[in-house]
């Protein structure tokens, strides 16, 4: 099956059951490598963007995730990254795994974050864009995602899932910003953040 395929189908089920609105499509390179950093609402949030992108994205993912029965073989197969807290040498080698697949003029999507939401707002933005962005001096393109914190996918308490309509279709948003270009400075995570957070409101 193809990856335009795949697209295809994911675009579709998301669709069946939520109403997705996408903005700045525009704002992402048609060719070139770039750096996507956004919000981390659920686990569908990664699937949704990349199957709402046309290009392909590789990920940088919890290590824990590829371990996972069928999750874990699709992260492998897709070779997206995987990444590990407080593991210097292993943070160290996954830098370079992303920096790699920029050199190949692709597309990265990191969560600043570093973990789920675990009541939807966005939390601080941890110092590792900072490094991965003197290390690979790319394109930055800061993404708002919402609405993905009321789905099945969230760390939404099960109570409140349970008392949501699951015949009303919820509305999921992804806000793309135009790019930041390196200009020799750290991407400092408090102003990524802030970017971030005034484009989920916008």
């Amino acid at each position: 099956m193809t990856e335009k395929m795949i697209k295809f189908i994911l675009r579709a089920a998301i669709k069946a059951f939520y109403k997705v609105e996408v903005t700045g499509l525009d704002n992402l390179p048609k060719h070139g490598p770039a750096i996507l950093a956004m919000n981390h609402q659920s686990y569908l949030d990664a699937v949704a963007l990349y199957a709402f992108v046309d290009r392909d994205i590789n990920f940088l993912a919890y290590y824990k995730l590829f371990d996972v029965k069928f999750v874990g073989s699709i992260l492998r197969k897709h070779k997206d990254i995987a990444i590990k807290e407080k593991d210097a040498e292993q943070i160290k080698h996954a830098f370079a795994q992303c920096c790699d697949v920029l050199d190949h003029d692709k597309l990265l999507c990191i969560f600043p974050e570093g973990a789920l939401s675990p009541d939807g707002e966005i939390h601080s933005f941890k110092h590792g864009i900072k490094h991965l962005w003197m290390n690979c001096p790319k394109p930055i393109i800061p993404i708002a995602i919402d609405g993905f914190w009321h789905t099945i996918f969230s760390r939404r308490p099960l109570k409140a899932k349970l008392r949501t309509n699951p015949f009303r279709r919820k509305k999921l948003k992804i806000n793309i910003a135009p790019s930041i270009q390196f200009d020799g400075q750290p991407a400092y995570p408090a102003n990524l953040q802030s970017i971030v957070e005034k484009l989920q409101k916008s």
